[in-house]
């Protein structure tokens, strides 16, 4: 169920958080950098994993925040290769369906 509200999203009482970012390990603007400076351990994991190249598009990268309150879980959506480049609706297609089980 999609509930649509008002308010920051990092303060939401939810399970898990979506993000967007690229293959790169770049959170340097707009939601990623948020992430990057509220969630520190999401950015060192993440990074690395694009160093590894684990973090491909169309498939989510998925952190847990180990936190007692607040989110569980921080879903890396990859929606760019680099961070200079534009999204592809196809990434992001592909990324959907990935995402779409944890749902269900």
């Amino acid at each position: 169920m999609i509930t649509y509200t008002q308010g920051n999203l990092l303060d939401a009482p939810v399970e898990a958080l979506v993000n967007t970012v690229n293959t790169v390990g770049v959170m340097g603007k707009g939601i990623a950098l948020m992430f990057k400076e509220r969630f520190p351990e999401n950015m060192k994991v993440y990074a690395l994993a694009c160093k590894q190249k684990q973090v491909i598009t169309g498939k989510m990268f998925i952190t847990e925040t180990g936190e007692l309150m607040g989110p569980r879980w921080i879903v890396n959506f990859p929606t760019k290769q680099h961070w200079r480049a534009d999204s592809r609706m196809e990434w992001i297609e592909d990324g959907l369906q990935d995402l779409r089980p944890l749902f269900d």
